[in-house]
């Protein structure tokens, strides 16, 4: 199977991987072939790509480092928060920002809007398949729709930061805890349901401000539901300090050293944890449209053109190592290479090459004007340059 963008989908084509909604429902099963009305569906939800089969990429199967069934059911356990507090704030849309910040601190109105332990069950359960899995890098990341943003980014910085952590020989209990702090990293965005998904240069200073302390509002939201996972708590209280200590909402600084748990003072520096969910957090935004661009490659320089500064360096450097740049069933044109007559060429990735990232095995597809071609397929590691550029 390949990876094809929504908006070159034809109807015939055969759905590669089953879809799901932003609550986790099953949207469409794999083997279904697409007709005009479902293509409709498909666009609106403003997705960007799903896998679909096509001759020559039978054997291209993408290694998944969850299965979808976890994937949905984590989809609705952060569905299901969400629905719990926005009821909780039906009533009080025009709520002054001061009244916000005391009715969290005093916590009645807020216990338990976080099923904790269901969202810890399901992230247990990820944890367990990420540690039995043999799949090294997230290959999934190019696959995002408009509708489902918050839900599809709560799972996969959660994913980055949880390989990340395994990288770092996390044990299966802190891998929890991070899970569970990048999965609720933004918590405390849904008290503020106006800000939520209002673009930050439609703000005014004082929505900037209140948006800031979001992180405050999480911790606390999570706090108020359970008496566990102090140290899901700190990390969402965390996840926006700075190594510089520029961030906010405490100033605290980092030491641009390796995230391990060695009992630092967190009153000073910034929680290990949140350095890994910082810089997965700003990753997953990047790829999904945060940022100018939805390619892996870029969005890792972008991130550690701010490391030492912003991010943990040490974290910059395991991202670069637990992301596909050119993921397994993505079509790449081959815009330079040694050998001449393949440069224009498209075809989809078969196999990544995690020594030489960027000259995977791939299935050609197309030639240079775009026609199709008999598939065929060739390793670029026996090429001596080789430029490829992701087909969005």
């Amino acid at each position: 199977m390949r990876l094809c963008p929504v908006r070159e989908l034809l109807p015939g084509m055969m759905l590669g991987k089953s879809i799901f909604t932003e609550a986790g429902q099953l949207l469409l099963r794999a083997g279904y072939t697409l007709d005009a009305e479902v293509l409709h569906r498909l666009a609106a939800t403003g997705r960007n790509a799903i896998y679909v089969f096509e001759e020559g990429t039978e054997d291209i199967i993408p290694e998944d480092l969850i299965s979808d069934e976890s994937r949905g059911r984590a989809a609705a356990a952060y569905g299901q928060t969400l629905d719990r507090m926005t009821e909780t704030m039906r009533t009080r849309k025009d709520i002054a920002p001061d009244q916000l910040r005391s009715m969290l601190q005093r916590g009645g109105e807020f216990r338990n809007v976080v099923d904790v332990d269901r969202v810890s069950a399901d992230v247990a359960s990820i944890v367990d398949e990420i540690m039995d899995s043999s799949a090294e890098v997230l290959n999934q990341t190019l696959m995002k729709s408009r509708t489902g943003y918050n839900t599809e980014h709560a799972v996969d910085t959660a994913l980055v930061a949880l390989l990340i952590g395994r990288r770092l020989q996390y044990s299966r209990r802190d891998l929890v805890e991070l899970g569970t702090g990048a999965f609720l990293h933004d918590l405390g965005k849904m008290a503020l349901p106006a800000l939520m998904n209002k673009p930050r240069s439609e703000m005014s200073e004082d929505e900037h401000a209140l948006l800031q302390e979001h992180p405050v509002f999480g911790q606390q939201l999570l706090f108020h539901s359970s008496d566990r996972f102090f140290m899901a708590q700190t990390t969402i209280l965390h996840h926006h300090e700075r190594q510089d200590g520029m961030g906010y909402p405490l100033g605290l600084e980092g030491k641009n050293t390796k995230p391990l748990l060695d009992h630092q003072d967190a009153t000073k520096y910034i929680f290990p944890f949140a350095e890994i969910v910082r810089v997965a957090d700003s990753y997953d935004n990047l790829i999904a449209g945060g940022g100018p661009t939805g390619d892996p490659e870029r969005a890792i320089r972008d991130v550690m053109r701010y490391s030492r500064s912003a991010y943990n360096a040490e974290v910059v450097a395991l991202l670069a190592e637990v992301i596909s740049i050119f993921p397994t069933g993505a079509m790449v044109c081959i815009a330079e290479c040694s050998s001449k007559l393949l440069e224009g060429a498209q075809g989809a990735v078969m196999k990544i090459n995690r020594e030489r990232p960027h000259h995977p095995l791939v299935v050609l597809l197309r030639n240079a004007r775009g026609g199709k071609v008999t598939p065929k397929t060739i390793d670029l590691a026996a090429e001596s340059h080789v430029r490829l550029e992701l087909v969005h």
